[in-house]
Parts: C-alpha cells; sequence; structure tokens
C-alpha cells in the first residue's frame, strides 16, 4: 500500500486538476474531485505515509521464508518503537520523515500550489484554475462542505494528528498482540538452524536452550478442562526433557555456516532429518514443534509466488510437463543464471543423493578420488573439531 499511497500524494495536484476539468463531462470525475478536495483527506495521507513506510518493512520481512524467527522478533519491536516516536511521542511529527506533512501545513510552501484566495478560503492553483478545498462538518446526523478558512485549517491540522496518533495506538497494538508474545517466538528460534551457530559460547547455548524449552513446554503442553472434558496439550512435557538431549545434539551436529543462510535453510534441514526413521522416533515431539512453528508462517506471498510461476511454466503449450515440473519450479524461483549457479554444491548433492539410493555409477577411479577427498576432508574436519571443541556434551537437567 505504500507504493500507491506515495504515487497518489505526488501525483495530488495533476489529479486534482484534471478531475476539476471533467467534473461536468464524467459522472465519477465528480465523485473523485469530491474526495481528493476534502483537506481531511490530503493531511491524513500526508500524515500517514511514515506510517505506512515502517510497516512495509516489517511486512516485507514477515513474508520472506528466508526470514529468522529472532529477526522478525526485533524487528517488531524497532517498528512500535518508531511508531511511537513518530506519533505518540511528545515530540512526534517533528521527523524528517514528516517532510511532506510540513509541506502540506505550511500555505505559504509554493511547491505545493496551494494558497488563500482573496476571500482567505484555501484552494489550489492547477491547470489556470483555484480549486477549492473543503471540510465536512457534522450538523446532526447530516453533513454539510464547508470552505476551509485559516482558523479553521489550524483546527482540522490538530484534529488530523490526533486521528493519526489513534491510528498509531491501534497498529502498534495490533503489531504487538496479533502473533504470540515476543518471548515465544524466540523459544521458538530453537528448531532454526541460525540458532545453533558454533561461534556462540557452548556453555551459554545450553542454558539458553533449556530456558527456551521450559517456554514451550509451558505453552503448548498446557492441559485444559472444557465442558468437563479433559484436553491435552498439543506437546508433551516429559517427551520433550527425554528428547532433548537427543535434539540438542543433533541441531548442533547439523549446523553449516553456509547452509543455514541460504533460502530455505529450515525446510531443508528438517526435510532431511525426516529421512531418518531413528531421528523421527527420538526426536518425535520436537518433529511435532518444527511442524508448528514452520505453519505458523506469517506471510503467504511466497506461496503465492510460486503458484503463480507454477502457472507460467505448466501453462497449455506445457501442459505434459510432469516428470520435471518440481526440477523447472526450483530453477525458476530461484533465479539462478550460469555465472552464479552454485555447481560444486549441486554435485555434491546429486552424489550424495545416488549414492543413498545405491544408484552410483561413477567410474571406478573417480570412487578412488571421491574416497581419497573424503578421507582428506574427514581428517581435516576431525582436526577442526578438536580444536574447537565442537563435540558437544549436551547434559540437560529440567528439574
Amino acid at each position: 500500500m505504500k507504493g500507491p499511497a506515495e504515487r497518489l500524494f505526488n501525483e495530488y495536484a495533476s489529479l486534482v486538476g484534471v478531475m476539476y476539468e471533467h467534473r461536468s463531462s464524467v459522472e465519477k470525475a465528480q465523485t473523485l474531485l469530491f474526495l481528493l478536495t476534502d483537506i481531511e483527506t490530503l493531511l491524513t495521507l500526508a500524515g500517514i505515509l511514515p506510517m505506512l513506510h515502517e510497516m512495509n518493512n516489517l511486512v516485507k520481512m514477515a513474508q520472506s521464508r528466508t526470514m529468522y524467527i529472532s529477526e522478525y522478533t526485533r524487528a517488531r519491536k524497532l517498528t512500535c518503537l518508531a511508531l511511537d516516536n513518530l506519533y505518540i511521542m511528545e515530540d512526534s511529527f517533528t521527523d524528517l520523515a514528516f517532510t511532506n506533512w510540513r509541506k502540506i501545513i505550511n500555505i505559504e510552501n509554493d511547491e505545493f500550489f496551494w494558497k488563500f484566495d482573496e476571500k482567505g478560503m484555501l484552494c489550489m492553483a492547477v491547470r489556470g484554475h483555484m480549486v477549492p478545498f473543503y471540510y465536512n462538518e457534522k450538523i446532526g446526523r447530516s453533513t454539510k462542505q464547508c470552505s476551509v478558512s485559516r482558523e479553521r485549517f489550524h483546527d482540522v491540522v490538530i484534529s488530523v494528528r490526533d486521528n493519526l496518533k489513534e491510528i498509531a495506538k491501534s497498529l502498534s497494538s495490533e503489531v504487538r498482540e496479533r502473533f504470540p508474545r515476543d518471548e515465544l517466538l524466540e523459544a521458538m528460534s530453537i528448531v532454526y538452524p541460525q540458532y545453533w551457530d558454533h561461534s556462540q559460547n557452548e556453555k551459554n547455548l545450553e542454558a539458553d536452550f533449556i530456558k527456551k524449552i521450559k517456554i514451550l513446554q509451558s505453552h503448548f503442553c498446557r492441559e485444559a478442562e472444557i465442558q468437563g472434558e479433559h484436553i491435552q496439550g498439543i506437546l508433551d512435557k516429559e517427551k520433550m526433557a527425554d528428547q532433548s538431549q537427543c535434539f540438542g545434539t543433533t541441531m548442533w551436529d547439523q549446523f553449516s555456516p553456509s547452509d543455514s543462510k541460504e533460502y530455505g535453510a529450515i525446510t531443508r534441514l528438517w526435510t532431511k532429518l525426516s529421512g531418518s526413521e531413528v531421528l523421527r522416533e527420538k526426536m518425535s515431539e520436537y518433529f511435532k514443534l518444527a511442524d508448528l512453528c514452520q505453519t505458523m508462517i506469517l506471510g503467504s506471498v511466497e506461496d503465492e509466488r510460486m503458484f503463480s510461476a507454477l502457472t507460467f511454466l505448466k501453462s497449455k503449450l506445457r501442459n505434459k510437463l510432469d516428470k520435471n515440473v518440481d526440477t523447472c519450479l526450483r530453477l525458476y524461483v530461484t533465479k539462478y543464471e550460469v555465472d552464479n549457479f552454485p555447481y560444486e554444491r549441486a554435485l555434491a548433492l546429486w552424489r550424495s543423493d545416488r549414492e543413498r539410493r545405491g544408484e552410483n555409477n561413477i567410474t571406478n577411479i573417480s570412487n578412488e578420488l571421491d574416497v581419497e577427498n573424503e578421507d582428506q576432508s574427514q581428517n581435516v574436519e576431525n582436526v577442526e573439531n578438536e580444536d574447537q571443541g565442537q563435540n558437544v556434551t549436551w547434559k540437560l537437567d529440567f528439574t
């Protein structure tokens, strides 16, 4: 909404001029002119642009599948703080973001093409016409259009400012309450690969992990009585405690600095883990937790784009595209080019998949080279693990 609102504000004078010239010949032009020459409409549009800018940044971040949940909680706090500073605090409406607002309320500003005429009424000079502005005055149950005098203009500005403050308060409250509280969202971060960054202090990470488990248990393991019927929690508290060590060790071992920053890192990680029946049994409650966290998507734009891409690919001309449609869709969505495609990583994944399925037909020479490279890589990895102390033994105490 931010883009259309900015464009409307920038083209406001031109639109008023066009509607004024066609007010007699085009029926809808008169209706639009009535809305555009309402002084409260123009003032509200100028004053709400900074609010739309802050919300646009938050929504854009929330709708990305690459978002790390902790980043969203921080962004939500910063957005609420920005709304408070812009509209609610004592020095509100003074930020640089209100440049357009100041242009509007400064009647002597020639840049916006409006001024008070000889009778002291507010008008806009466009296309050689002096187009009057109005405000709606309530008289009983009806409203009356009145010209905007200097005194009335000042009163309307104060009224619009008060309305914008109330809008900002309501919006800030909605941002805080629409989704789970920050503490719970932060606790959900344990199912994301970014949480298990090896650069963190291991003892601090383990203590924070235990704290987050308890927060998740208090929310998802709660039992209730509804109309005399006992309702179990979504997750089992005892199982979460028993399986926490296996989950923590597995997530720590699976961390990769490069993989955690790539598109769809959390989806790839849990898809990989779900391929193991042993892990699905030993971490059953945490698989449920991962499903819950990934289900609480803040926006559906990425899904909508995926379906749009699928519609484009599987058109009437390509209606028999079935076998490779998944591969084509992935290539189309990722937008890789010849010079930036990760060839080595793709080859490694392909080889790994074929070996898992028992379909590897690489020549003996290639096999020997691969084994040799694997041995060398393993030796290097073992040395790095020993040096960095990455082999963590999780000893979790939930008492």
